[in-house]
């Protein structure tokens, strides 16, 4: 939480904390866990998921929905209309 306030700009109260991401209606859902990835897209939602890159999910098939930074995960949810 502190690390999104510092380095993002993003305040308490626009942040959600939860284990079942995939059960929250947005826009677009980043994250960096691929089952969070992959149960987004599963599930009946309109969320669009966005991984964010790192070592541990690279092993997911290529997808342009990859973010390898903050500024590329904001331009990724611009395209989204």
């Amino acid at each position: 939480a502190r690390w999104l306030i510092r380095h993002l700009d993003l305040p308490m109260k626009q942040q959600i904390h939860c284990d079942a991401k995939w059960l929250i209606q947005a826009d677009a859902l980043v994250d960096d866990k691929l089952e969070t990835f992959d149960r987004v897209l599963l599930a009946d939602t309109t969320t669009f998921p966005i991984i964010f890159d790192q070592p541990w999910n690279r092993a997911k098939p290529r997808t342009r929905w990859r973010a390898r930074s903050y500024a590329d995960a904001l331009r990724l949810i611009s395209e989204l209309g």
